[in-house]
């Protein structure tokens, strides 16, 4: 089923990096995921893997954090994860993005109310 932006709840996920930062996915931070990426279903299988690549970690975070500032690039918000750091940004990643999509239960209006 495809994702429309009535769809997706907005509720970021504060993280350190380089600075305090909220991690958010919006259709564009979504859509700039599905480019680089490919398949979500693809993307998640290896995200949960026993060792997730580098690079899906660090798309996946770049394309939470677009919505702050659609200047930084990809290699950028690489050289802001630490080796050491990987686990807890996957976590949070992972938490903003499931956050993000809809919740089958409920009807893309019940799952982002109009904001004011």
């Amino acid at each position: 089923m495809p994702v429309s932006s009535t769809d997706l709840k907005m509720k970021p996920v504060p993280i350190e990096l380089d600075r305090p930062r909220n991690i958010l996915y919006t259709l564009y931070g979504l859509s700039e995921l599905q480019e680089a990426v490919g398949s979500f279903d693809a993307l998640m299988e290896r995200l949960q893997g026993k060792e997730p690549r580098f690079k899906d970690v660090y798309l996946l975070l770049w394309a939470g954090l677009i919505h702050e500032d659609d200047t930084l690039t990809p290699k950028q918000v690489a050289n802001m994860v630490g080796l050491g750091e990987m686990s807890e940004v996957l976590k949070k990643a992972m938490d903003a993005f499931m956050a993000a999509m809809p919740d089958a239960s409920q009807s893309p209006t019940e799952a982002a109310p109009a904001q004011e």
